[in-house]
Formats: structure tokens, C-alpha cells, sequence
């Protein structure tokens, strides 16, 4: 079957200068375990940067039209290329980039008849987010086709699912529970042996309340405040009586095998 190609897109700052380009795409290929990479930008200093990529043995996929790093000094976010001028301005790009070795190049947020007719004119491949379907690919953001975001989508996103409100009411759910103290329940947990657990608490030389048996009055239980020898085994200091809450508290903790300390007062 096909081979999916991971393509490592270069953050703002990562490709300043030739030296810096070279440096953070091998560390993408070798320690991010990218395939190739991805450069936002067609000026003449983003065309000598992916020729140097080209030359080193490192794939390029250029990227014109908007570009999201530098959205701010195009004005915002808004189409690109919309008058023949500016137009002609992404071919010449394109072509650069071509020239410099690109295997491919992204055109985002251009009109369909500019990124189709851009596309006429190169044998590199495009691949169009925003830029109509005379593109050679699409790319959508996951989470904008997936509604994940919970945040508005630019309006050439086709919306496949809505997860936005299923996560966060999952997220909310995890959260009160948490609070209620529900989660983690027994079953979410995993558990250290009664033995362990004993012998723990003698090595670190604490006391804990243990539930005893004294044969007089049965149905109030004492408890015993002990401390634990290494082998597992507990040695008594004191006890004390329970009564109320901390009785059925003591018989609680006896009932599931578990050491307990209680807060109740006797």
C-alpha cells in the first residue's frame, strides 16, 4: 500500500537565516522524524533558503499565497492574489520555488481561478487549502474539518463532523467529577498489597490507626493506633474506642481489608 509522507512544517523563527534553516530542518528530519519540510513564503530570501534545504538533501514543500506566520504584515487574514497584479505576483513566486527544487507548494486562501491557472503553468505539484479544486490536492487543519476547535473556521472549511461540543461537555463531566471526588474510582486505580502497604509505613516509621477486636462490646470497635515492623507485622502503641460515624467507619475499613485513618473524634 501507499506510504503516508510526514511533511515537519517549520515554525516562525525556525528559518530566519540559511544557517538556522539547515540546522532546525536536519534536527526535524533526525530527531522529529520528518520526512521533509514545509517553508511559508516565496520572496527571493525564501527561495535561497529552500534551494540551500534542496541542495543539503532536504525535501521542500513551499508555501504561498496567505501565509499564517506572517499574516499581520498581509493584512490579516484575507485572500491573497485577488487583482491580476498580485496575481502574476504568485505565479512569479511559484515558479521560483519550482526553479529552487520544490517538490510541491501549498497555495492558501487564493481565488479558484488563480490557484487552477498557477497550477496550468507549473509541473510541480499543488495542493490548495482555500483555493478552489484545480489544485492537484486539498488540505484541510484536522481539527477545523472535525469542528474540534470550538472556534469559528474560515469559511472554505467543510465542517465533516461537530466534535466541538461532545469534547467539551466530556471535559466538563471530567472536571465536576473530579471535584465530587467520583474520579478516579477503584477501578481507575492501580494497588499496592496490604503487605507492601504495612511495610511502608514501618519503614518510614509512622503511626496509623488499625481496627482491633477486644471481645468486649463487639459492636463498638476500637481502634489501635500501631506502628509497623518491617517484616509487615503491626506493634501496638495505644487504642482507643470508636463510636458513631467512626464505628461504621471502622467496620468499613475491616470490611475491605484496608488501613484507614479517621478524622472522626471518639
Amino acid at each position: 500500500g501507499s506510504v503516508p509522507l510526514l511533511v515537519g512544517d517549520m515554525p516562525f523563527g525556525a528559518y530566519m537565516t540559511v544557517k538556522d534553516a539547515l540546522h532546525n530542518a536536519t534536527r526535524l528530519l533526525k530527531d522529529g522524524k520528518a520526512d521533509v519540510v514545509k517553508l511559508e513564503g516565496g520572496n527571493k530570501k525564501a527561495v535561497e533558503t529552500a534551494r540551500a534545504l534542496v541542495e543539503a538533501g532536504i525535501g521542500v514543500m513551499g508555501h504561498v499565497g496567505l501565509t499564517p506566520q506572517t499574516h499581520v504584515s498581509l493584512g490579516g487574514y484575507r485572500q491573497q492574489g485577488v487583482r491580476a497584479e498580485s496575481a502574476l505576483q504568485l505565479l512569479r513566486e511559484a515558479q521560483a520555488l519550482q526553479e529552487a527544487g520544490c517538490f510541491a507548494i501549498v497555495f492558501e486562501c487564493v481565488p479558484a481561478e488563480v490557484a487552477a491557472f498557477v497550477t496550468s503553468q507549473l509541473h510541480t505539484p499543488t495542493i490548495g487549502i482555500g483555493a478552489g479544486s484545480g489544485t492537484s490536492g486539498q488540505v484541510l487543519v484536522c481539527d477545523d474539518m472535525l469542528g474540534a476547535s470550538g472556534a469559528a473556521v474560515p469559511s472554505f472549511v467543510k465542517k465533516y463532523a461537530d466534535l466541538g461540543p461532545i469534547t467539551q461537555g466530556a471535559i466538563r463531566e471530567y472536571v465536576k467529577e473530579v471535584k465530587q471526588g467520583s474520579f478516579p474510582a477503584p477501578e481507575h486505580s492501580k494497588h499496592m498489597s496490604e503487605k507492601e502497604l504495612r511495610r511502608l509505613h514501618g519503614l518510614a516509621g509512622v503511626e496509623i490507626d488499625v481496627p482491633v477486636s477486644t471481645g468486649a462490646a463487639p459492636e463498638v470497635p476500637a481502634v489501635a493506633k500501631a506502628t509497623c515492623n518491617a517484616d509487615g507485622s503491626y506493634q501496638r502503641t495505644h487504642s482507643r474506642r470508636m463510636g458513631g460515624k467512626a464505628a461504621l467507619a471502622g467496620a468499613a475499613a475491616v470490611s475491605v481489608g484496608m488501613v484507614l485513618a479517621h478524622s472522626e473524634e471518639p
